[in-house]
């Protein structure tokens, strides 16, 4: 399977579906639940149709000039959202299902990609669920803010192909087109600073691998390490109010934040838990059955691990390529150093979704082998229940639970609503949020008695009783 290069058309057919199946159940667990939501929170002065000026602007500016937003040099982002908002106007709907679309597309590409890699059938199907379900995909896609993070990782995995595509047929148009999508990734955002090592590393996983000349390739990664160098001087120089990186005797900062291992290593852990992150000292059960799924898969991942290196002859892919996947998933858990974010963890997740996914694989070609004893092929037929099974249901829950804390009602969207409509505007801060929206927004804010800034030490009952408290604040991990 996947092997045959005049069988790709089928292939394609065959990693579509199965990106498909998982993405339609998702579609109607979820989309209902958020298909009807409007603009909040950052959305409000995103999204919406940018003045030519502002649009040229964006190359040799802020991306966002009224200063309410992290200072940063984004322009393809500004473009995207030029792009959604000219497109779908103040159509919600549409641009929700636009946003699904976009999801669905770049899991698919993601599945390509695996298949470069050496993943088959049954192994998309694992890693395509797992993610899928997961609390970062619902993330991405609840905040209409975030689309352009799945715009950018579309671009980043297109770049990872067409390059993987160059190595295989040495046709110069790929390695060209690879170039010019690092490019739009990068310009988007900081996060993809790393794609020029992601590059390197992930050649040397390339299924149909030609020989590689580690110099050459050296090379060839060289162009897409000069863009990045490229953005971070046009950075420095068009936006000096942008947190830069900064020496001292005793520490490195980004901006007035120490660089900390600690935040990469956070989000590296939380990369590998399909129902987010819990550390042992939140285990206040918040939801005892996150908490419950979250136990379950530990132990399960674990043991399946023992069993991959323990038993060398069931293994769905190399010990070595299963290594260059560990630190893949280090290398795009970087950019947390200085930050670390809970949406920024879905690069990372596809690959420590992948070793997942091999090591069910390995399970299944243990418990099935008659060479195996019975304790042997029936822990591992257990362990590869409880893996899917608390994946599953883990990442359901807490998906779930993400959509309620980005409601509208939420106390989170509430409280940050009133300070987009009434604090920035008391401070004279012009948000650039279009007409119309801010007056549909202030008077969905009126009806829960909200006429100013959220005073925190007021309950929100005194506002309204509609407004609930999620249990999970929107930016956990």
């Amino acid at each position: 399977m996947f092997k045959k290069e005049k069988n790709s058309l089928n292939d394609l057919l065959l990693v579509t579906l199965i990106t498909f199946v998982p993405f339609l159940v998702w579609f109607n667990l979820f989309s209902f639940k958020l298909i009807g939501q409007p603009f909040i929170m950052d959305d409000l002065h995103f999204i919406r149709v940018y003045p030519f000026e502002e649009l040229i602007g964006s190359w040799s500016n802020n991306w966002v000039l009224n200063n309410v937003e992290t200072p940063s040099y984004r322009p393809t982002a500004v473009m995207f959202y030029n792009f959604l908002g000219s497109l779908f106007l103040e159509n919600t709907y549409l641009i929700r299902l636009f946003i699904f679309f976009m999801m669905f597309l770049l899991i698919l590409f993601t599945n390509i990609m695996l298949v470069k890699v050496g993943f088959g059938f049954f192994g998309l199907v694992i890693f395509s669920s797992l993610i899928t379900f997961s609390k970062i995909y619902t993330a991405l896609v609840s905040w209409m803010t975030l689309s352009a993070l799945i715009f950018c990782y579309i671009f980043a995995i297109l770049s990872i192909i067409c390059f993987l595509l160059w190595l295989e047929k040495k046709n110069k148009k790929y390695y060209l087109l690879s170039f010019l999508f690092a490019f739009i990734a990068i310009f988007c955002r900081e996060e993809l600073y790393t794609l020029p090592a992601f590059l390197f590393v992930i050649s040397f996983c390339l299924k149909n691998k030609p020989k590689i000349n580690t110099f050459n390739l050296i090379i060839s990664c060289l162009p897409f390490a000069f863009v990045v160098i490229l953005h971070i001087v046009l950075r420095e120089i068009f936006v000096v109010e942008a947190s830069q990186i900064g020496f001292s005797l005793d520490s490195i900062k980004f901006g007035s934040e120490d660089v900390s291992f600690g935040n990469l290593i956070k989000a590296f852990k939380a990369s590998w838990f399909p129902m987010g992150y819990i550390s042992i000292k939140d285990a206040n059960l918040k939801n005892s059955l996150i908490y419950i799924t979250w136990i379950v898969w530990i132990i399960s991942v674990a043991l399946s691990a023992i069993i991959y290196i323990l038993f060398k002859d069931s293994r769905y892919i190399s010990s070595k390529k299963i290594l260059l996947f560990f630190f893949l998933a280090i290398i795009l858990c970087s950019s947390n150093l200085a930050v670390a974010r809970s949406f920024g963890i879905f690069l990372p997740s596809i690959f420590t979704f992948s070793i997942i996914a091999v090591f069910v694989l390995s399970l299944v070609k243990i418990g099935f082998h008659t060479r195996y004893n019975f304790f042997i092929k029936t822990l591992s037929k257990f362990l590869i229940l409880s893996i899917l099974i608390s994946g599953l249901v883990g990442g359901y829950v807490r998906s779930n639970e993400h959509t309620y804390s980005m409601n509208l009602f939420s106390e989170y969207v509430v409280t940050w609503d009133s300070t987009f409509v009434y604090d920035y505007y008391e401070q004279g801060i012009d948000v650039n949020i279009p007409k119309n929206r801010l007056e549909k927004k202030r008077n969905h804010l009126r009806k829960l008695n909200i006429t100013t800034k959220i005073d925190i030490n007021k309950p929100f009952s005194y506002y309204s009783d509609k407004i609930f408290y999620p249990v999970f604040h929107p930016e956990d991990f």
